[in-house]
């Protein structure tokens, strides 16, 4: 337990140290306060024209040129009114005429209407986000109603208040959890544990890597407990992980506090996290976080040297993406299913799946205490089979050590 804190503290220092891990986390706190920040200076600069700007938007005019041939707008001016409150319709006798209207910007559109209520807009420069055709649609689908109401001796301003009139109002209570809110966090979440996994563990087995150059490891490594070192060095990286991390949340979530009002409480929702689903996450994403960091602190002494690392951690980092997207879709599509169940259980995939299956349905309690142990018990295995492989890899120089050799290693008894 000596050997374990000493090598914990050096190589805790070490991290927080590093200029790396010092610059990224000043970087990013400067980032988050600005960002969030933003509302606030650009609300406290605009203070005096936000109520002009409001009312500009409200008012707002458009000028809409329209060829009628067929007369099918003919008496439709409430309707007309209903659909586009702000559009003032300026009627033409030629599509020629609407055209150069909006070609010489003296329209925002022009209409073209066919039989039957079918109708061309033209537009002067088409925008993925403007909807006005599909208000048109249903304006001239209104008004085709309206005409054929007539034609039948039907009152259509009697039709539409029935139908208009009789709406009901539904009221949806959860006796359980609320799915549907809790994904607005979950996802986050999710993502936040993987990139943590992904980024860290890498940091992990480059660490490793790095000291098969130096060779006062050889003395350190046949001197020092195996289980020590690399368990100190695990959970070194861990500790750093969690506090940079932890900072940079932490000054985002106060950042976002001291400027709630000038976001208008847009990010409430995300931040509105019940505390069983906290806990979940914290307990689930360290030992999980712990899991995959002893793996890729394996890799790290498999490899020659630190420059082969990604290579060699590409194909555990492509197993965790798979791992994350069957979380991120088994969410959606059937959390409370078999396939997510079992991936909740599974200690390779329960860091992200169990947490996310708390927030949006019911899991039983002896569920949850299965799967923690299961994550517990096989991150204890991990960093046993970590700490053989670390002892051996250290100290072979030269090529890379394949897997099956290290899997003889793990057979074998020291």
């Amino acid at each position: 337990m000596k050997q374990f804190l000493h090598i914990l503290k050096w190589e805790f220092l070490n991290l927080v140290k590093a200029k790396a891990y010092i610059i990224t986390t000043v970087i990013f706190v400067v980032i988050a306060i600005v960002g969030f920040s933003i509302p606030t200076i650009i609300g406290g600069i605009g203070d005096a024209n936000a109520e002009t700007a409001v009312v500009d938007q409200d008012t707002e005019k458009k000028v809409y040129a329209v060829y009628d041939p067929t007369q099918f707008l003919d008496n439709a001016e409430d309707t007309m009114k209903l659909y586009l409150p702000n559009v003032t319709f300026e009627y033409k006798d030629s599509v020629k005429a609407i055209k150069d209207m909006v070609e010489d910007d003296k329209a925002d559109a022009s209409i073209e209407v066919k039989a039957n209520g079918n109708f061309t807009y033209y537009v002067k420069n088409n925008s993925l986000t403007d909807s006005s055709p599909y208000v048109l649609q249903e304006l001239f689908s209104q008004i085709k109603r309206n005409h054929a109401f007539e034609d039948a001796g039907i009152d259509a301003k009697q039709v539409m208040d029935i139908y208009y009139g009789n709406t009901v109002n539904v009221n949806t209570v959860s006796l359980g959890v609320d799915g549907t809110n809790s994904m607005i966090y979950t996802f986050p979440l999710i993502m936040l544990i993987y990139m943590v996994v992904v980024l860290y563990g890498n940091i992990v087995a480059t660490t490793v890597a790095s000291e098969k150059g130096n060779r006062t490891m050889e003395l350190l490594v046949t001197s020092a407990n195996p289980n020590a070192l690399i368990f100190g060095k695990v959970i070194a990286g861990v500790l750093a992980a969690i506090l940079q991390v932890g900072l940079m949340l932490g000054v985002c979530v106060v950042s976002y506090s001291l400027n709630r009002e000038s976001w208008g409480g847009l990010l409430d929702s995300i931040l509105n996290i019940p505390i069983e689903i906290l806990l979940s996450f914290a307990v689930f994403g360290i030992f999980g976080f712990i899991f995959y960091a002893f793996i890729f602190g394996a890799i790290g002494a498999l490899v020659s040297k630190s420059e082969d690392v990604n290579s060699s951690a590409t194909p555990m980092t492509f197993i965790f993406l798979i791992i994350y997207f069957v979380v991120y879709f088994g969410i959606m599509i059937d959390p409370n299913g078999a396939m997510f169940t079992i991936a909740s259980m599974v200690p390779l995939s329960s860091p992200m799946a169990m947490f996310a299956r708390m927030a949006v349905v019911d899991v039983p309690l002896y569920q949850v205490i299965i799967s923690l142990v299961l994550l517990i018990g096989s991150t204890i295995l991990v960093g046993i089979a970590a700490a053989k492989i670390y002892r051996r890899g250290t100290l072979m120089y030269g090529n890379q050590i394949k897997l099956s050799h290290a899997i003889k290693w793990l057979r074998k008894k020291d």
